[in-house]
């Protein structure tokens, strides 16, 4: 994806928007989840981990900052999930 398309995203998250919210979720869910399953080697706590991310991406979508990627923020909430 585009960095231009992640922005845009990121600014309709920002405003509560539902579909960017799904959108966000299709498009980094698979990345996520093998990152996870890499680690945590068991596929429902991998599941766990991922569901707890997209929870706090939503919950403070609010306060994301649309100058930085949605992709680095949701990784880094699953490395910190993970460890």
């Amino acid at each position: 994806m585009l960095r231009k398309d992640e922005k845009l995203l990121t600014h309709q998250l920002k405003q509560g928007n539902e579909s960017a919210f799904e959108q966000i979720y299709h498009l980094y869910k698979r990345p996520l989840f093998s990152f996870a399953l890499r680690f945590i080697k068991d596929k429902e706590l991998a599941e766990d981990a991922l569901q707890e991310v997209f929870i706090k991406l939503w919950n403070n979508s609010h306060g994301l900052d649309e100058k930085l990627s949605v992709k680095v923020f949701l990784f880094t909430c699953l490395k910190k999930t993970i460890f």
